[in-house]
């Protein structure tokens, strides 16, 4: 049985958006700091560094899939989206991130991964057992799009070289955090100039492995 269009995925993703971006669709203003990005690739940690945003007052925005067609056809209406918000993680900034240093020159960069490939891999697949099939092929006919080539086994090694190897020449734009190894607040306050906050640092988004 043949995959659905991009386009039907769309109106099916617009009659069930997620509630990650139901939550960050606010109406909470902006500030004049610099933009943060979170551009670690998904299963990387990346709703943890949504809730350290918030919990550091940072007006966040998470999955967007309303922009899965501009994500690809329209790159322009992406940006765009970026104004009204402080910092980002998730789909689809952590493909956007050359645009957007380039748009936003102060802007900071952060990169969650995994202690290593396997486990991503085994993160990564345990999700895709928990999401509709729509929304599966949705995200492969994108990793096509931005990767090509790259098989899904390899979308976590070859993310974060592209974006190690862009941010080389760019010092203090980029921080690579592994909540894994070190799951504190020290190195991302320090990064962003924060103060410490007083919560204890959140763990978002585990995963269910029962029955793997």
């Amino acid at each position: 049985m043949p995959f659905p269009s991009v386009n039907r995925v769309f109106r099916w993703l617009s009659r069930s958006r997620s509630a990650a971006f139901s939550a960050a669709a606010t109406d909470a203003p902006t500030s004049a700091r610099p933009k943060v990005f979170g551009v670690g690739i998904a299963k990387s940690g990346t709703k943890t560094l949504g809730r350290c945003f918030r919990e550091l007052d940072y007006h966040n925005c998470s999955i967007r899939d309303d922009l899965v067609p501009a994500a690809v056809s329209d790159p322009s209406a992406v940006i765009a989206a970026t104004r009204d918000y402080d910092s980002f993680e998730d789909f689809p900034w952590f493909w956007f991130y050359e645009r957007l240093s380039v748009c936003y020159p102060d802007s900071l960069f952060i990169l969650t991964c995994r202690r290593d490939d396997d486990t991503w891999r085994r993160s990564f697949y345990n999700h895709m057992r928990t999401i509709p099939t729509q929304r599966i092929e949705l995200g492969r006919q994108l990793a096509e799009h931005f990767l090509p080539g790259v098989p899904i086994d390899d979308l976590h090694r070859v993310h974060n070289e592209r974006v190690r190897a862009f941010f080389a020449d760019q010092p203090g734009r980029l921080l690579e955090v592994c909540w894994e190894e070190k799951p504190s607040w020290e190195a991302l306050c320090t990064f962003l100039g924060c103060p410490l906050p007083s919560a204890p640092f959140p763990h978002e988004n585990r995963g269910d492995y029962r029955g793997s």
